[in-house]
C-alpha cells in the first residue's frame, strides 16, 4: 500500500504543475499531512524538483517540510527543518503577498511553533489577510470553509474575529 501511494504521489504531482493544479496538491498535502510516509514522499518529490516558479507550489514546499518536522525526531533535525520551511514559505510570500492560501500555510506552521522558538511573527498579520479574503468572498468553496473552521479552532482569533466566522459560516450554510 506505501509504494502505491509513493507511486500515487509522483504521478500526481509530474501532473500537478504541468495543469497548474493547486487542488490536486492540496489533496495530496492533506493526506500527506497525516502519516509521516506519505509525508516523506511528498518531501521526495520536492527535493527532486530542479526550481519551483509558482508561488503557491514553493509555499507548499515549505509546508511539507515542516511536516517533516512533525514528523521527525530529535530536537536539531526539528529546528532544521521548521529553520528550512519558513524560509521557503517567506520566500513564497514575498512572491505573492496577497496570496491567502500561502498566507494559511504559513500560519498553519508557525500557530504549532513552541513560543520559545520566536518564530511565529507572522500569526497577526497572516490571520488579517486570509479573514479580509474570506470576509469579501459571497461565496467560498469548500477548502476556504475549511479554512474558516479551522481557524475557529485555533485559539490564535479574538472573539470578535471568530464571531464573525461563525456567522459568515452560518450565513454560507442558510444560502
Amino acid at each position: 500500500m506505501k509504494k502505491l501511494f509513493v507511486l500515487y504521489i509522483l504521478l500526481s504531482a509530474n501532473l500537478i504543475w504541468a495543469n497548474n493544479d493547486v487542488e490536486t496538491l492540496r489533496k495530496i498535502f492533506i493526506i500527506a499531512s497525516e502519516d509521516a510516509n506519505k509525508a516523506k514522499a511528498l518531501y521526495h518529490y520536492f527535493e527532486k524538483k530542479e526550481t519551483i516558479s509558482e508561488p503557491t507550489e514553493l509555499a507548499y514546499k515549505g509546508a511539507t517540510i515542516a511536516l517533516m518536522a512533525k514528523f521527525s525526531n530529535g530536537l536539531y533535525t526539528k529546528l532544521s527543518y521548521i529553520n528550512k520551511s519558513l524560509d521557503i514559505i517567506n520566500q513564497a510570500v514575498k512572491s505573492d503577498p496577497s496570496n491567502f492560501e500561502i498566507r494559511y500555510l504559513r500560519f498553519s506552521v508557525e500557530r504549532n511553533l513552541p513560543p520559545v522558538l520566536n518564530r511565529s511573527k507572522n500569526i497577526e498579520k497572516d490571520t488579517e489577510i486570509i479573514l479580509n479574503h474570506l470576509k469579501n468572498k459571497n461565496c467560498w468553496n469548500g477548502f476556504e470553509t475549511d479554512i474558516a473552521r479551522d481557524l475557529i479552532n485555533s485559539n490564535r482569533l479574538s472573539e470578535t474575529q471568530k464571531s464573525v466566522l461563525v456567522n459568515h459560516l452560518n450565513q454560507k450554510s442558510n444560502a
